[in-house]
């Protein structure tokens, strides 16, 4: 959207100061006259009715919105854009792979939303020098140890920027953690079957299936001999 707004500016800029110096060069004497007629014609309509102190307030007002306008339209143009782009450079294979600020920022966001007692975290990815500098926002709960899951964490960017993505880091993670009221992200997401206790199975009873043979008595031993 500025980019359009800048085209469109430069152009009309352009194309009156095109006009009016031209005009300003074959003419001179007539474009004097003209701004004279115009500026006497304006006081009139504008200033009619109004005191001095009043005159100048307005004149020192239109300075100031003029300048402020032209000021901030030129640090837009002159500003540093911001890169969206980290290069990895692979001395394995020689290629150059570049990926966007917001795809580690995401990973890492996810990465840190994995952890226990995390509630919310936000990444931010800033290229400087060839490097990245990274900052976390990290929202845990009450019960969380702000120092030690700070460290993790730290542990985790690190890993993740320089053994996944290939990055080198500009200076030590930036972890900010604030310790709220909530329920850990994880927690959140688990499924209730989790937490539902297994159920038993019921334990069959027992037939016994094997037929016994009656013993034989004394009696029908004896007869038998």
């Amino acid at each position: 959207m500025m980019k359009l707004f800048n085209r469109i500016f430069t152009i009309t800029g352009l194309a009156v100061l095109l006009l009016l110096g031209a005009a300003a060069l074959l003419a001179p004497a007539a474009m004097l006259s003209l701004m004279h007629t115009t500026a006497d014609a304006l006081r009139t309509r504008a200033f009619t009715g109004m005191t001095d102190f009043t005159r100048v307030a307005v004149r020192i007002l239109a300075a100031l919105i003029w300048i402020f306008f032209f000021a901030g339209v030129l640090w837009l143009e002159l500003r540093k854009p911001r890169s969206i782009m980290l290069s990895i450079s692979r001395k394995d294979s020689g290629a150059i792979i570049q990926i966007t600020t917001n795809t580690v920022e995401a990973r890492l966001s996810d990465a840190v939303d994995g952890l226990a007692g995390i509630i919310a975290a936000r990444a931010t990815a800033r290229p400087r020098n060839k490097a990245v500098e990274i900052s976390i926002d990290v929202r845990a709960t009450r019960e969380t140890d702000p120092v030690a899951k700070a460290a993790e964490i730290g542990d985790l960017v690190r890993s993740i920027l320089q053994n996944d993505l290939g990055l080198r880091l500009y200076s030590d993670p930036q972890i900010f953690v604030r310790t709220v009221s909530g329920k850990a992200k994880v927690d959140r997401n688990k499924p209730r079957s989790l937490f539902a206790r297994l159920r038993q199975p019921e334990p069959t009873p027992e037939h016994e299936t094997a037929a016994t043979e009656p013993e034989a008595s004394p009696a029908s031993s004896e007869n038998a001999s």
